[in-house]
């Protein structure tokens, strides 16, 4: 499956990059990841916990974790060849990212987070074999830091001889603002150098063995340019079920799908009549990358508190072509330990 940017070589892609909005059109100042792995106490991966840290009815806790992603194909472009179906090329072709994830509870209905993520490898062309130039991908680079605050607005009630607090049904919602500052690197299509805020409303419903899950929320920012992928503010949206498979947590499957919304309108180059270049003019064509992820999880280990996952999945398509950031496989693994404050 592919994940492209429509492009044809043509006079306008020969200019040289230069900041984040280039003459040429092809910024890398774009995450090549969408997946947003959340701090604290969650069993999704693109849904925030909708229930705050707080163990064993304790007033708050802090959780410390890791998570890994490994995307293939996530960014490429379709360029004019001999060819009539065109010729391929990947700017991202692959990537391993890392993310450090904390998060703080301070009393029941609050909770600060942070995540630092990090490209530890990635393989690709970045916009090289377009222009005609020598900047190579980066092969590791250093992601936005994410700063957020959660509030808790509908609370799960937790039996104090339960821990990790999972056993009652009932519903959770969760207020949330994260905010992603500009501290990645500009050239390796980790960062888009521009200050992001995303609020969300989280949600779950606990019913016997079984859970589910819903996130709602935005993400605003400037926009970027990508030939004729356009990427600024976008609506968030996430659904997802799961199913508590053994008891006391030690084994549960998760299925979650998000898809992103973006509000600029996309671009195309078609030929226009008297004028030698191709012209840019609206394609018509939404972009919304859109993801499905199958994952499994553990929280039985050292009395609940040290928590793991595993999974994989991949893009949805949403059009003819399969949206710009969509990778057309992905892995994820995490670890999080979980203590009382």
């Amino acid at each position: 499956m592919l994940a492209t940017a429509a492009i044809s070589l043509s006079a306008q892609a020969r200019a040289q990059v230069s900041g984040c909005q280039p003459k040429d059109y092809l910024s890398t100042c774009i995450d090549a990841d969408n997946l947003w792995p959340h701090a604290g106490n969650t069993r999704w991966w693109s849904l925030a916990p909708a229930q705050l840290n707080n163990p064993g009815g304790h007033d708050g806790a802090t959780t410390v974790g890791l998570a890994s992603s490994f995307t293939y194909r996530p960014i490429g472009f379709q360029v004019a060849s001999p060819d009539p179906d065109g010729s391929n090329i990947y700017a991202v072709n692959s990537r391993l990212r890392l993310t450090f994830l904390t998060s703080i509870g301070v009393g029941r209905h609050l909770q600060l987070n942070l995540a630092a993520p990090m490209v530890l490898h990635q393989t690709g062309s970045s916009t090289a074999d377009i222009i005609g130039a020598e900047q190579a991908l980066p092969r590791s680079a250093s992601g936005d830091l994410r700063f957020g605050v959660a509030v808790q607005i509908v609370r799960r009630s937790a039996p104090s001889a339960s821990y990790p607090p999972s056993g009652a049904d009932g519903p959770a919602l969760a207020l949330r603002l994260d905010i992603a500052a500009p501290s990645g690197d500009d050239n390796a299509f980790v960062s888009y150098r521009a200050t992001t805020y995303a609020p969300a409303l989280s949600f779950d419903q606990h019913i016997g063995r079984w859970w589910f899950g819903a996130d709602l929320g935005m993400r605003v920012r400037r926009h970027r340019r990508l030939a004729g992928t356009i990427i600024g503010s976008q609506l968030s949206a996430s659904v997802g079920a799961g199913i508590d498979i053994l008891a006391d947590g030690w084994l549960s499957a998760q299925l979650e799908a998000w898809a992103l919304f973006s509000f600029h309108q996309q671009l195309e180059q078609t030929t226009v009549s008297g004028q030698y270049a191709p012209q840019w003019v609206p394609s018509g064509v939404p972009h919304i990358p859109a993801e499905w992820l199958l994952s499994v999880r553990t929280a039985g280990l050292l009395d609940g508190r040290l928590r793991a996952s595993l999974g994989g999945g991949g893009s949805i398509p949403t059009a003819s072509l399969s949206a710009t950031t969509a990778p057309a496989a992905r892995a994820v693994a995490s670890v999080r330990y979980l203590f009382d404050n």
